[in-house]
């Protein structure tokens, strides 16, 4: 089954919704012994605002394209793992890996559509999306 607009628009929202988040995270200073959440959320950030213009172009052209939004969404989530490989708060590192495994996961569905577009389970993809949105939500609402 194809995606449909009104799916592409989920999952393209998922993923806006998600480096908005990103280039929105709050920045400071951290003690020498300790990250603070405002340090960690900036770690996340590094970088993010670079990708997210290469990744709104490709999700755009998600139904026409997806072998180029399947790439950007993939070079998004090896950034944003390398990033949270530098978090150590507790708190923010928590959010921050669901936030992960939320993107790998939506990573993975989208390859799969990227590689067989007629077969693609829309449903999936869907719950893909929102998990992705509740999850990047969620770290947005840590990283004020």
């Amino acid at each position: 089954m194809a995606i449909t607009r009104m799916t592409t628009g989920s999952l393209l929202g998922g993923i806006a919704l998600a480096a908005v988040l990103l280039t929105g995270c709050s920045s400071g200073s951290s003690a020498p012994a300790s990250q603070s959440q405002a340090d960690a959320c900036k770690e996340l950030q590094t970088g993010m605002s670079e990708i997210s213009s290469d990744l709104s172009s490709s999700l755009s052209t998600l139904a026409s394209d997806p072998t180029a939004a399947s790439a950007a969404i993939d070079k998004l989530s090896t950034a944003f793992s390398a990033n949270l490989d530098k978090v150590t708060n507790a708190k923010v590192k928590k959010s921050a890996t669901a936030a992960d495994d939320s993107l790998k996961a939506f990573a993975a569905d989208i390859k799969s559509y990227a590689t067989d577009p007629a077969s693609a389970d829309a449903t999936k993809l869907t719950a893909s999306s929102t998990s992705l949105q509740t999850t990047f939500t969620d770290l947005g609402t840590v990283c004020k």
